[in-house]
């Protein structure tokens, strides 16, 4: 079991007794969405006639309209399935709080710069707030806090049927009396339009997979994944370079590896200032380090986008979905904005610039152009002819994102 599936079964067992709770009135207290654009996409799978279902809350606002001295006291995550409760998990007033104090003065701070830019990259395009959130469970009219539920706990359910309906209910309390929110999470249930194929091809290790949280916090990322080339050493090892400690790019497997595009298109966007120099030693990349480079770069008039993600392409398949590649090598992206690609052509070579501890191919899908506001797409090959997937269970009658489980080797001719 992943850790994080072992942290959802820790919550699943909680047991948290409220006493009735009426429901609040919309002149009381209003919720809604951090990110209004925010598209909920669960992640279903069905084997052996089993579905299981891996849903990311939204971050929730919660505004108090006219009570004083109002209280947190506990959320509720419940699933439904043909209108039954399925799955409820449960999040006690300790929980939260802690959550809100860690992720609410990080937002303010982020809505605070002039930019935006980090605000938008972990959250999407965000309803400011006309006050600066709350930094605790306490609130007061005129008042509102972030729930990033995300932070805490997803709602996975196992069945013979999948959840089609969510409802995340907060507990209130002021004074005696208490009180319950309760918002209707709109899911989209969702597989990708567009007849794909892979951006790599050759021995291919692929991680950062959906139901790891690698990526899946963050707003564009949610179904984003790393591919790279790992290959067994003589003492059994997987390795990802030909020497241990690699201090050059050229050593990894997969460096230079041509990417293609995944499907046809039209170019929309492209960042080609991130230097290959900056990213020639793996061994010197520090998250520290990459910080002086970024402020280095964006002094020279790179922007933040092409220094995040490195050097980097955005495919427009005309079908309301867009590819994204990035960490690219310096001068090997083959075309531009305004150019046509086809599937399978090859756009650029695999490099180790931007956000990067190593050469690797960072690879999403999303419904948008930009990847510091758009929403991630779940990404599969629906025709695997070619392919030879390893740790991919077998039995699987359906699943919408190609690649769910932790990490999976595949060959691809």
């Amino acid at each position: 079991m992943s850790e994080s599936l072992k942290i959802i079964a820790s919550l699943l067992i909680l047991i948290i007794v409220f006493a009735a709770a009426a429901p609040a009135s919309e002149t009381e207290f209003a919720v809604s969405l951090l990110t209004p654009g925010t598209k909920v996409i669960p992640i279903t799978w069905k084997v052996g006639g089993y579905w299981t279902t891996d849903i990311k809350p939204p971050s929730l606002v919660v505004k108090d309209i006219s009570v004083p001295g109002a209280r947190i006291e506990g959320v509720a995550m419940v699933g439904k399935t043909g209108g039954r409760e399925s799955v409820v998990v449960r999040l006690g007033e300790t929980e939260i709080t802690a959550s809100i104090a860690a992720a609410n003065p990080l937002l303010n701070k982020q809505i605070a710069r002039p930019s935006r830019f980090r605000l938008g990259i972990a959250n999407g395009e965000v309803a400011v707030p006309d006050r600066p959130f709350k930094e605790t469970n306490e609130l007061n009219p005129g008042d509102s806090l972030c729930l990033r539920l995300c932070d805490l706990a997803f709602l996975v359910f196992r069945g013979p049927a999948k959840i089609d309906e969510m409802l995340i209910q907060v507990d209130l309390r002021h004074g005696e009396t208490r009180s319950r929110i309760e918002y209707a999470v709109p899911l989209l249930p969702y597989i990708c339009r567009g007849d794909y194929v892979f951006p790599l091809k050759g021995n291919l290790a692929v991680v950062g997979l959906p139901l790891g949280l690698d990526h899946r916090t963050v707003q564009s990322q949610e179904f984003a994944f790393d591919t790279l080339e790992s290959r067994q050493s003589g003492t059994g090892e997987w390795v990802t370079a030909s020497k241990p400690k690699a201090d050059d790019v050229r050593d990894y497997y997969i460096f230079h590896r041509d990417v293609l595009a995944v499907g046809d298109g039209v170019v929309v966007a492209r960042g080609d200032r991130y230097p290959d120099a900056l990213a020639a030693n793996p061994q010197l990349y520090s998250q520290e380090q990459f910080a002086t480079w970024a402020r280095d770069l964006v002094k020279k008039g790179v922007d933040q986008a092409n220094v995040l993600a490195g050097n980097y392409l955005v495919i427009d398949h005309r079908n309301g979905e867009f590819s994204f590649y990035a960490h690219l090598s310096e001068n090997t992206l083959a075309v531009k904005p305004g150019d046509e690609v086809r599937r399978g052509q090859v756009i650029a070579q695999v490099g180790n610039t931007g956000n990067s501890t190593e050469p690797h191919l960072h690879f999403q899908l999303m419904d948008g152009p930009d990847y510091t506001k758009a929403n991630g797409l779940p990404f599969i090959v629906k025709n695997r002819a070619g392919m030879t997937l390893m740790d991919f269970p077998n039995g699987v009658e359906y699943v919408n994102t190609f690649l769910y489980s932790d990490f999976l080797f595949i060959y691809v001719r």
